[in-house]
């Protein structure tokens, strides 16, 4: 049967299983302890610098609502 006419068509692509089956590994390596904590250092660092601009933001906010 050609493609395009519902399931019948993919009967020889039928896949039961999950996607993963549970003991297979992971698709992409696991981060060393080191990599992982440069990431996480790296990430805090970022978002530190996102929430002290938002906090910038804030107050710049309150002083125009203030004064208005």
């Amino acid at each position: 049967m050609p493609f395009g006419m519902g399931p019948a068509g993919w009967w020889f692509l039928y896949y039961p299983y999950y996607y993963r089956y549970p003991w297979m590994p992971y698709w992409i390596p696991r981060y060393s302890e080191k990599d992982e904590l440069a990431f996480l250092e790296e990430e805090a660092q970022y978002l530190e610098k996102e929430l002290e601009a938002i906090r910038k933001r804030i107050a710049e906010l309150k002083t125009k609502v203030q004064s208005s």
